[in-house]
């Protein structure tokens, strides 16, 4: 029970948002009879899962405008495919992929349609290569396109036509050192491009190596010291490129087989070029991670973080951020689940007359089984922006979604 809901809701929730104090390396672990058993299509060794959404939905202010004469409302439909794959070639080296990709059509409204692509779980690709029985070099590959997350909503506020992907890659090394101990170290670089030829000035190339090591104190408790160096290099010259500096404890601990807490105290650096009041940021970052299984039927989860991040505005370097977020999972019966979600953002520009803000969203997610393989979800979401500035907004979305597992 441990692994089957508290990790999968612990990866969940890891992947809803970049803004996250924690180590660029993460373990990859063999797959258990478990996780193979997830797969609906196998052969030999080829596991397949594949899955059909159509989603239907309304949209009351698509570009989250604070003008109510600008603000535009609209009816969309995606349709998409979910994905993953699994493919031992042999006993040291393995194939593993898992992504979403959909089009978003506008049925209604002055907004562009556009190739949704996002992650499952983790990783877009990865290559594992097991060196010998301690030790595995991973090629892994993250992909999203035209996903914006809720630190980027000030920032995309009034535009309708922003498509950007970006792209992580890396090359990671992992070994045990002991029964108790490990380390990996890994190096990558992340790219945010422009697939239309519009804002272009945001477009960035970023490199990062990270080093961690792991260590069990006790059969409940694993602690993690970190170290990440990355640096910012703008295509423009609109923004000021920057170097980051991260250093840290994860501890990782195991309260019972149904309660999982990781803590994340570090200290994070960055250097700014240009002459901006803010050119220098420093202090603590933290991460708390409380995932909590009540019982077969319940589970819920909070998600703190406090970091610096980079600014994608010209006369911002960075802002001091906080998002806490909350879900909760009831199944009611056999086909029925509920999950409502509630997600609360602070932010505040480091430069003088800068935008302090802070953006609530909760909403709530209905499932509900037809059938073996077909589902029905109904999702409302409503998002209010607050702030010292004239930039205020408040969203509301619908959506209908039918998902079919093949």
């Amino acid at each position: 029970m441990f692994n089957s809901l508290i990790l999968s809701g612990l990866v969940g929730v890891l992947i809803t948002t970049s803004l996250s104090a924690q180590s660029v390396v993460s373990e990859r672990k063999p797959k258990t009879e478990e996780d193979l058993g997830k797969y609906d299509l196998k052969s030999g060794n080829l596991y397949t899962d594949l899955s059909y959404k159509m989603k239907l939905g309304y949209d009351d202010n698509t570009t989250s405008d604070s003008q109510s004469s600008q603000r535009e409302e609209g009816t969309y439909l995606v349709n998409g495919l979910e994905f993953n794959f699994y493919a031992p070639v042999n006993e040291n080296f393995s194939i593993d992929t898992g992504f979403y990709i959909g089009y978003k059509n506008w049925l209604s409204g002055n907004n562009d349609d556009g190739l949704i692509v996002d992650l499952k779980d983790g990783d877009t690709l990865a290559l594992d290569w097991r060196i010998n029985e301690l030790t595995t070099l991973s090629l892994v590959d993250r992909l999203k396109i035209n996903v914006q997350e809720i630190q980027s909503s000030r920032d995309n506020q009034g535009i309708s036509d922003l498509k950007l992907l970006e792209n992580d890659i890396g090359l990671q090394l992992f070994q045990e050192l002991s029964e108790e101990a490990r380390y990996g170290l890994k190096i990558g670089q992340n790219n945010i491009r422009s697939l239309n030829g519009d804002f272009e000035e945001r477009e960035r190339d970023d490199y990062y190596m990270g080093l961690e090591y792991q260590h069990d104190i006790s059969a409940k408790l694993t602690v993690v010291p970190y170290v990440t160096f990355r640096t910012y290099n703008w295509s423009k010259e609109f923004n000021n490129d920057a170097n980051e500096f991260q250093s840290g404890l994860i501890f990782k601990y195991n309260a019972s087989e149904l309660i999982y807490t990781e803590l994340t105290l570090g200290y994070q650096y960055i250097d700014f070029d240009g002459a901006l009041s803010d050119s220098r940021a420093s202090g603590l970052e933290g991460k708390l991670l409380v995932n909590h299984t009540i019982s077969d039927q319940l589970d819920h989860s909070l998600y703190v973080v406090r970091n610096s991040r980079i600014s994608y505005s010209t006369a911002v370097n960075y802002s001091e951020d906080w998002l806490f977020n909350y879900t909760f999972n009831w199944q009611v019966n056999s086909k029925l689940k509920l999950s409502p979600k509630f997600q609360w953002y602070v932010s505040e520009d480091q430069v003088r007359n800068g935008e302090n803000y802070d953006i609530f969203n909760p909403g709530i997610t209905l499932t509900y089984d037809l059938s073996e393989k077909l589902s029905l979800e109904l999702t409302y979401s409503y998002q209010q922006k607050s702030s010292n500035t004239q930039f205020e907004y408040d969203r509301t979305e619908y959506y209908m979604a039918l998902t079919y597992d093949f």
